[in-house]
């Protein structure tokens, strides 16, 4: 198996991947690695198939989310994990606020209305996925951090609050 996921998936480590791709390789590697194909082999075939495709598994579940592939990225790329605790970042107070008036503008508005500062939103975590993306170009890896513990938040606010029909629209 290859060293990160973008490897097992033959993709180049960047925010902005082909789905298509990414679907494509992900059945083949199934149909090579799904340990129903290696019910007769010895049991350290088995297992190895059984940690192959649990390995295929998560790398598919991550590269297919745009924040999940991007938060993987910056791991391997700058070395930082934002889900580990130690490595929290704080963001600004401004953000901070700015965050906390649009999830409570969110949760007061009507549906409409929802659905349509949902789609604002969904705007700007794909602005700040561009402007990640170009901080860990740039090796950048704090600002990159920031952006997208930013984006996180932003996805929260729209998570938070079920739309109804209007999700599938959303690709959320």
């Amino acid at each position: 198996m290859a060293n990160n996921y973008f490897e097992i998936f033959q993709l180049k480590p960047e925010i902005n991947i082909d789905l298509a791709k990414l679907e494509e390789q992900y059945l083949l590697l199934q149909s090579q690695f799904h340990p129903d194909k290696f019910v007769n082999a010895p049991i350290s075939a088995q297992n190895k198939a059984i940690s192959n495709s649990m390995v295929i598994n998560q790398a598919y579940k991550i590269l297919k989310n745009d924040l999940k592939r991007a938060a993987y990225w910056l791991k391997i790329t700058g070395d930082i994990d934002l889900e580990n605790e130690q490595n929290k970042f704080k963001l600004s107070p401004v953000i901070l606020m700015e965050i906390m008036e649009l999830s409570e503008e969110f949760n007061e508005v009507d549906a409409d209305e929802r659905l349509n500062l949902a789609k604002k939103i969904k705007q700007e975590i794909a602005a700040n996925l561009a402007l990640i993306a170009g901080f860990i170009n740039q090796k950048q890896f704090e600002k990159a951090a920031q952006n997208l513990a930013k984006a996180k938040y932003l996805q929260n606010i729209i998570e938070s609050v079920p739309l109804g029909h209007a999700d599938s629209t959303l690709n959320i």
